[in-house]
């Protein structure tokens, strides 16, 4: 009989939450204080202009249970920041017309998104990727080896968790 109380209790207060969340984000959707992401997976916006690395490591955090929004081009991107309203982004360095650590800067410098994090994604050498400053929260390899993609974007959002807490 405890057990099933004690689960009672434990539903009643899964319920308050949610709708304690749900009025918190409308009161802020509302005032127009920041965007709001419903309660779900964390979604992860990767830009790339290589297909492969798109399909390959969209593939990879997909499996891994992240909703995840490939990009291939640099123009559709900031439109999809402000839509997709992720969790954490993916940037390649080298995009065609750009540098991805310039779109990371410019995220960093805005109000709107700089406390989302960001992962840098390169093929280029140690001394390639400090020859100009980047706000990015972590540079990692262009490798399939998943486990340190995956390790890199989940410690990124538990401290994004933790951060907005304190």
């Amino acid at each position: 009989m405890l057990v099933l109380e004690g689960i009672s209790l434990i539903v009643i207060l899964i319920l308050q939450f949610k709708a304690y969340w749900r009025s918190i984000t409308e009161i802020a959707e509302l005032k127009g204080l920041f965007p709001v992401r419903e309660i779900g997976p964390e979604a992860v916006l990767f830009l790339d202009d290589d297909p492969i690395a798109l399909y390959s490591f969209g593939a990879i955090l997909k499996d891994a249970g992240y909703e995840v929004r490939c990009v291939e081009s640099t123009e559709l991107f900031s439109s999809q920041v402000d839509e997709f309203l992720p969790n954490l982004i993916i940037l390649d360095i080298r995009l065609g017309n750009t540098d991805g650590r310039k779109i990371c800067n410019e995220l960093k410098l805005n109000m709107a998104t700089r406390n989302i994090p960001i992962v840098m994604l390169t093929a280029l050498s140690h001394e390639e990727i400090s020859e100009m400053e980047c706000e990015a929260d972590a540079i990692i390899g262009k490798s399939l080896e998943s486990a340190n993609l995956l390790l890199t974007v989940g410690v990124l959002l538990k401290n994004q968790v933790f951060s907005e807490y304190i």
